[in-house]
């Protein structure tokens, strides 16, 4: 069985032609988010608006930051925690 990749932090979203890639502090990419600027072509392929793609890639870069505050929760970990993470981002 291999060792499983660790993608060091910090995460960063970097801006491609037609997708946003999320790469972590050595520049091993991590996640791939596609997107179609015209509207018409989005529709017939299904694929995600620009602001949509920066969204969900934007997520996934803070992913690291948000379970460090989330594992530092313990057990009361509720709502108002999870919340309050996703809010200082």
């Amino acid at each position: 069985m291999t060792e499983p990749r660790c993608f060091q932090p910090p995460w960063r979203v970097v801006e491609l032609q037609g997708a946003y890639r999320v790469e972590d502090v050595n520049g091993l990419a991590v996640a791939s988010v596609f997107f179609v600027e015209d509207a018409v072509r989005r529709g017939a392929t299904g694929r995600l608006s620009k602001e949509e793609a920066w969204q969900v890639a934007f997520r996934v870069a803070i992913m690291p930051d948000v379970e460090s505050v989330l594992m530092g929760c313990g057990t009361e970990c509720d709502e108002a925690h999870v919340s309050a993470a996703w809010a200082a981002q």
